[in-house]
């Protein structure tokens, strides 16, 4: 587990593969950090996920790339095909010389899979994770320079950072900068 650094801790919006991903970096830097999620439980919705070198170098760097391996599948070519035809429209050799010049590999495995591999590590490095509980209204910021305060059931976190990985509804970015939902 990290030592942390600092008074205040990073509030991390949103439990799915970015915000726990960004939380577990975070952590690893010596962070306080505690995810929200708005849901009952951690899971993704989706089917598979195709992950290239840029996402599993750091995968690899955190030590869990051998589990997201063992979860999914590491195909050794991509083939893109006209739709209509079937036609191979062009192809690539995912495979070994890959794998050397970008530093890491392809690797192909459904959404959940990583999630639940992610949560692990979080729960592992330290961090607090919270379901179930952020309301409607999102994030409050305090005046400048104040702390950052959470609005629902999580109305009493405080944090030096806020960090909205909420996709879907971007409520952290609304409460923060004071924009009506889906204004932008």
């Amino acid at each position: 587990m990290a030592q942390h650094r600092g008074a205040g801790g990073i509030i991390v919006v949103g439990g799915g593969i970015g915000g726990l991903a960004t939380a577990l970096a975070c952590a690893r830097d010596g962070r306080r950090v505690r995810v929200l999620e708005q849901a009952d439980e951690f899971c993704e919705i989706g089917a598979g996920l195709q992950l290239a070198p840029n996402a599993t170098r750091p995968l690899r760097q955190w030590g869990l790339l051998d589990q997201v391996v063992n979860a999914g599948v590491l195909p050794k070519r991509l083939v893109f095909r006209d739709a209509l035809t079937g036609r191979e429209l062009t192809h690539l050799d995912v495979g070994a010389a890959f794998q050397h010049r970008y530093g890491a590999p392809y690797v192909v495995l459904h959404r959940s899979d990583l999630l639940d591999i992610l949560v692990a590590a979080c729960r592992q490095q330290g961090v607090e994770l919270a379901i179930g509980g952020l309301g409607p209204g999102g994030p409050q910021p305090e005046p400048m320079g104040g702390p950052l305060l959470v609005g629902g059931a999580f109305q009493d976190d405080q944090g030096t950072a806020l960090i909205g990985d909420d996709a879907d509804s971007c409520r952290t970015v609304d409460g923060v900068m004071g924009a009506p939902p889906h204004a932008r």
